[in-house]
Formats: C-alpha cells, structure tokens, sequence
C-alpha cells in the first residue's frame, strides 16, 4: 500500500498537480511529525545503541528522561524520541520550565503538547509564511531545510548524527504556503529517509570496522613492543661489537641518538597504533568537507540521502514529457541510485583495506628495534600516509560530483539533465577506480 502511494505521490509531482488543505499549527506539526518520525508517537533514534524496555508512549516523562541518558552513554549519537523526535537536553528543559512533568506519561496527548509547545516557541502561527520564522523552525526539527541563504536546502544538522533535510527547500516553502498538503510529501521524505539509513547502516559497518581495528592494535601491540625492545638490545650489542672490533669511537654518539629516535618514533607507532589507524580515516573525510566547502565530514548518510534526493527529484515536472521520456528518466533513476551503491562500495573497500591492512601490520613496527628492520617501518608509515590520501581524493571526488549533479539539476530540463547525469555518475565511478590508487602511488614514490 505504501508502494502504492509513493508511485501515485510521484505521478502527481510529475504532472504538477499537488491538493493542499487549510494552514495551520496542527497541519505544520503533522507536516514536522511525518517527515521526523513516520512510524509514530513509539518511534525512537533509529541508531539507538540502547532500545528502550518498552513503548514509550507506556513509559513516564522521567523514565524516558532515564532511557535517553543510558542509550547517549551507551553510544548513541542521539536520544531523539517521539513523534516529534524530541531529545534529552530539550524534554529536560521542558520539565525544568514546567511544560510537563518527569510523572506524566510520554503518550500521544503530552507528545502533542509538547510538539505544540516546541512549534509556538519558534513564533510561528498559522500562516506564517516567512523565511525567518521557517529557518527557526529548521532549527529545531532536523528534517526540515534551512530557506535561502547560507545553507538553503540543508538541514541545519546537516551530517550530525546521520540527519539530512527530508524534503527541499521548495516543498518546505509550498507546505508553509499551503501549495502542498503535507501527506503529500510523503514520497520525497521516503526516498531521502531511504537513503539515508541505507548510508548511515553502512557508516556504522565502518565504525565498528574501525573498533575491530582499534581492538586489533591493542591486542598486537604488547607483542610488537616486546619485539622492538628485544631487537633493540641486540642491535646495541651488535653496535658495541662493531666499535670495539673496529677500535674507533667516530661518530658513535650521533648513531645512537638517531637509532633512540627511531626507536622513539616506533614506540609511539605501537602504543597510539589504533588511534592513528582510525584518525586517518577521520582525518581525510574532515579535509575533503573543508576542501569542498561544505564544513562538514564526508558521511555516508549524507551522500546516500542526497543521491536519493537527486534520483527523486528527476520526476519533478516530468509530466510534461511523452510516455516514453518519462519512463527514460525512471530508468535512468534507478541506474542513478545502482550507481551511488557502487560508489559506496567503493569507499567501504578502502576503509576496510585501511584498518585491516594498518592493524595487521602493528607488528612490523617492532622490527624497527632492528637497524634493518626499519625499513619495513618505513613501509607501513607509507602505506598508512598512502591509505589516507586515496581516501581523500575518493571523498573529493564525491564531493565535487555532488555539487556538479545539483548544478545540473536546478538548471537544466529533466530529460536532457537526466542523460547528464547518468553520464557525471558513471565518470565518478571511473575516477573512484583510478585516483586512489593515483595518489597512493604518488606517496610511495612510484
């Protein structure tokens, strides 16, 4: 039935016919609650690392209060809960200025207070279609967009804890509007929603990679220091040999203190070694955000969502188009979003090579205790700098396809821009193959 309503949802964009109903608080705050939590007044933070022990809408206000802190402690990136996807620190302010207290039961009635409550303090009112009063509501509910400039069409969470803008700035301004009912933005939220837990599932496979990785470096590390340290003596009587049977002290001094250093140098390697492996990843997303000007780390929930957002937005005032364009730019819709699958494929490949690659070789820095065991050292410092830098021209080259797909969608018709983007899609797939591997061999030297 879903499926259904989606598939009428999209032929109703295409063809530009959108029913609208009466503005105002109710509407915005079934409009908020769709697009924040479809499953209801019992849904939580879909990463919750701790599930609560039962529906919270049976739970008190306290007792949600209670649960929320455990999950963040547990992990959790966020403690939103509810229809309304309140979290901790705001339905703590909440009972602290009296709106409700830790005794009333989190059901659909106190929801509806409190959503109400979170609406008025924006300073909207039925019919309020201004920008500012917009904006302030995007400040609270992260699936709304900011309208205008600076960040129109994101969220104002964007990239926090997986959060992405549900719909764009244009549906958000027609709802406000009352141009658009708010059931009927369904379809859009859906695609984007899609999209962005699919990302956010596998940023989380990463994550734990990165734990495993973490775990892995540790449980080596004792060994590879007990190697160092046994490598090191003998390197030190095999040095004092040398010089006694060569009856010459020259230089002695300065050798010693460059093979401490490196010693040094290895030593911090082993101890921090699960530290640096999961910081380069960090690291490179970090740098690409700044260097594409977004401010924000790469993320896959992000990127997912946005090429959701991208494939959905193909059926936009493709009603107008015959038959056989139109089913042209379904296809080439579907191809869009095969190929962001690929594309993150890609990534998860290098994070993966990263962290088993890097953790697997915390014993090799114990061969630096050794004069000729520094090369291999060498090596895997390289192959550490070489892994960060293929992780950030892969980044970049997202990045920067993202900005060009959009570039070509907000200006171009939706069957020649559809063609485009096919074509942008599958040269950033190329380029995924071909500049990791670029930059890595420009690291090693070769």
């Amino acid at each position: 039935m879903t499926l259904l309503r989606i598939v009428a949802v999209l032929a109703l964009f295409g063809a530009g016919i959108l029913p609208t109903r009466a503005c105002n608080e109710t509407t915005m705050l079934d409009f908020i609650g769709s697009l924040e939590a479809p499953g209801g007044f019992d849904t939580v933070y879909y990463g919750a690392r701790i599930a609560p022990p039962r529906p919270i809408t049976t739970m008190s206000v306290g007792e949600v209060l209670a649960w929320q802190r455990r999950t963040v402690r547990g992990g959790s990136v966020s403690s939103a809960a509810g229809r309304y996807q309140i979290v901790r620190p705001t339905l703590k302010r909440l009972v602290d200025t009296g709106v409700v207290s830790r005794g009333e039961t989190f059901d659909a009635a106190t929801q509806q207070r409190l959503g109400l409550h979170l609406l008025r303090e924006t300073g909207y009112r039925a019919g309020d279609t201004s920008a500012a009063t917009a904006n302030r509501i995007a400040g609270v509910w992260a699936a709304l967009p900011r309208i205008g400039e600076p960040g129109a069409g994101r969220s104002v969470y964007e990239g926090i804890a997986g959060n992405h803008a549900l719909v764009k700035a244009g549906t958000y301004r027609g709802v406000l509007e009352c141009r658009i009912a708010p059931e009927y933005t369904v379809a859009e939220a859906s695609a984007i929603r899609a999209g962005r837990r699919f990302g956010f599932e596998w940023g989380r496979f990463i994550e734990d990679m990165a734990e495993a990785g973490r775990k892995a470096a540790s449980g080596l590390a004792p060994a590879a220091m007990s190697l160092l340290y046994a490598l090191l003596a003998a390197d030190l009587v095999m040095r004092a040999g040398k010089w006694a049977l060569s009856g010459s002290g020259a230089g002695m001094f300065a050798a010693l203190t460059w093979r401490l250093l490196a010693v040094l140098l290895c030593l911090f390697l082993i101890e921090g070694g699960g530290r640096i492996i999961t910081g380069i990843g960090d690291l490179a997303a970090r740098l690409t955000g700044a260097s594409a000007g977004s401010g924000q780390s790469f993320s896959l929930a992000e990127f997912a969502a946005g090429k959701m957002a991208l494939a959905f937005s193909l059926f936009e005032g493709s009603g107008s188009h015959p038959g056989e364009i139109q089913v042209m730019i379904a296809i080439i819709a579907v191809i869009i979003v095969v190929l962001a699958g690929l594309q993150m494929a890609v990534v998860i490949y290098w994070y993966v090579r990263l962290f088993l690659a890097a953790a697997a070789g915390i014993p090799v820095i114990g061969l630096g205790g050794l004069t000729q065991g520094m090369a291999a050292a060498q090596r895997w410092i390289i192959s550490l700098i070489s892994s960060g830098m293929s992780l950030m021209a892969l980044f970049l080259v997202l990045a920067v396809t993202a900005l060009l797909t959009w570039d070509v969608r907000s200006t171009t018709d939706p069957a020649y821009a559809a063609l485009v983007l096919v074509f942008l899609e599958l040269l950033a797939l190329a380029l995924l193959f071909l500049l990791p591997r670029a930059a890595g061999s420009i690291v090693k030297g070769t």
